[in-house]
């Protein structure tokens, strides 16, 4: 349900093109994992396209090899890391763990029960809350971060809007 969720908001935020796998294993070296979803997203008249690797919760908070395999296949690709959960909040230690990541360089999508039940109109209200020359994959990020580690975090590390 969180996978779907997820894809519905991403795909209603994202507007232009996207394409997307449901869950995948993927093996590097000795390193191998599920994740619950890949996004592939392109902006309208602008080159490249931003990939989106989603890990989904329902309740729980994430566990210690899921943060591992996450951080890896963040450093690894580079890619856009959407972790959802259908709950309210997520845990203390999940926060710490999104703060190393991007501290570290990773790019976070965080999505709560808040995103994933957001409606049609919500969703382009929030999308629009303030005015974005960047990739949509990027406002997206730096939105969630706000809303889920704060603003004050968001722009120590310069996550500006």
């Amino acid at each position: 349900m969180t996978a779907l969720l997820s894809l519905v908001f991403l795909k209603l935020f994202l507007q232009d093109e996207m394409k997307y796998l449901p869950s995948f294993e993927y093996l590097d070296g000795d390193n191998g994992a599920e994740r619950d979803f890949a996004v592939f997203a392109s902006d309208f008249l602008r080159d490249g396209v931003d990939v989106i690797i989603g890990e989904c919760k329902t309740a729980k908070e994430l566990e210690e090899k899921e943060k591992y395999d996450i951080n890896e296949l963040g450093a690894r690709t580079g890619a856009f890391l959407a972790i959802a959960s259908l709950s309210d909040e997520f845990t203390k230690d999940d926060k710490a763990f999104f703060e190393a990541l991007i501290t570290s360089g990773k790019k976070p999508i965080l999505l709560t029960r808040k995103h994933l039940e957001m409606s049609y109109v919500e969703i382009l209200d929030y999308r629009r809350t303030k005015r974005w020359m960047g990739r949509d994959t990027e406002l997206l990020s730096r939105l969630t971060i706000r809303d889920v580690l704060g603003s004050e975090f968001a722009d120590n590390h310069k996550l500006w809007i």
